[in-house]
Protein backbone atom coordinates (compact mmCIF):
# COMPACT_ATOMS: atom_id res chain seq x y z
CA UNK A 1 0.00 0.00 0.00
CA UNK A 2 1.56 3.50 -1.14
CA UNK A 3 1.67 6.46 1.70
CA UNK A 4 -1.12 8.19 0.01
CA UNK A 5 -3.40 5.03 0.81
CA UNK A 6 -3.03 4.59 4.22
CA UNK A 7 -5.61 7.05 6.67
CA UNK A 8 -3.26 8.72 8.65
CA UNK A 9 -3.73 11.05 11.27
CA UNK A 10 -1.04 13.87 11.80
CA UNK A 11 -0.81 15.52 15.28
CA UNK A 12 1.00 18.59 16.17
CA UNK A 13 1.85 20.12 19.77
CA UNK A 14 2.81 23.59 19.85
CA UNK A 15 5.51 24.32 22.57
CA UNK A 16 4.64 21.26 24.61
CA UNK A 17 5.03 21.49 27.95
CA UNK A 18 7.24 18.46 29.75
CA UNK A 19 4.11 17.43 31.60
CA UNK A 20 2.29 16.00 28.70
CA UNK A 21 5.40 14.24 27.30
CA UNK A 22 4.08 10.85 28.29
CA UNK A 23 1.26 11.67 26.08
CA UNK A 24 3.73 12.14 22.95
CA UNK A 25 5.63 9.14 24.13
CA UNK A 26 1.94 6.66 24.12
CA UNK A 27 0.77 8.83 20.80
CA UNK A 28 4.17 7.52 18.89
CA UNK A 29 3.81 4.15 20.49
CA UNK A 30 -0.03 3.48 18.64
CA UNK A 31 1.96 5.11 15.72
CA UNK A 32 0.23 8.65 15.71
CA UNK A 33 2.46 11.27 13.26
CA UNK A 34 4.06 13.19 15.85
CA UNK A 35 5.20 16.14 15.45
CA UNK A 36 6.57 19.13 17.73
CA UNK A 37 6.14 22.62 16.80
CA UNK A 38 7.74 25.68 18.28
CA UNK A 39 5.52 28.67 19.54
CA UNK A 40 7.74 30.77 17.04
CA UNK A 41 6.75 28.23 13.69
CA UNK A 42 3.17 28.02 15.18
CA UNK A 43 1.64 30.15 12.17
CA UNK A 44 3.57 27.73 9.50
CA UNK A 45 1.25 25.03 10.72
CA UNK A 46 -1.14 26.64 9.30
CA UNK A 47 -0.36 26.54 6.04
CA UNK A 48 0.64 22.71 6.28
CA UNK A 49 -2.29 21.54 8.14
CA UNK A 50 -4.72 23.32 5.27
CA UNK A 51 -3.41 20.44 2.59
CA UNK A 52 -4.28 17.45 5.46
CA UNK A 53 -7.59 16.23 5.65
CA UNK A 54 -7.34 14.40 9.61
CA UNK A 55 -4.75 16.76 11.63
CA UNK A 56 -5.37 17.38 15.20
CA UNK A 57 -3.80 20.72 16.82
CA UNK A 58 -2.88 20.66 20.50
CA UNK A 59 -1.68 24.18 22.18
CA UNK A 60 -1.30 24.97 26.04
CA UNK A 61 -2.37 27.80 27.34
CA UNK A 62 -0.11 28.59 30.43
CA UNK A 63 -1.16 31.58 32.02
CA UNK A 64 -4.21 34.28 31.59
CA UNK A 65 -2.45 36.26 29.97
CA UNK A 66 -1.90 33.90 26.72
CA UNK A 67 -6.11 32.98 26.31
CA UNK A 68 -6.90 36.13 24.05
CA UNK A 69 -3.86 35.36 21.83
CA UNK A 70 -4.75 31.55 21.60
CA UNK A 71 -8.15 32.30 20.86
CA UNK A 72 -7.77 34.28 18.07
CA UNK A 73 -5.09 31.56 16.82
CA UNK A 74 -8.21 28.83 17.05
CA UNK A 75 -9.73 31.34 14.99
CA UNK A 76 -7.41 31.44 12.20
CA UNK A 77 -7.24 27.72 12.41
CA UNK A 78 -11.45 27.56 12.26
CA UNK A 79 -11.34 29.53 9.24
CA UNK A 80 -9.26 26.88 7.52
CA UNK A 81 -11.39 25.09 4.55
CA UNK A 82 -12.15 21.66 5.39
CA UNK A 83 -10.58 22.05 9.06
CA UNK A 84 -13.21 20.80 12.16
Amino acid sequence: MGKKQIFTVKIYFIDPIGSISLLIDALINLEYEVYIITYEDRNKILKIIEHEKRSILFFCIQSKNEILEWFDYANKVKNIKNAN
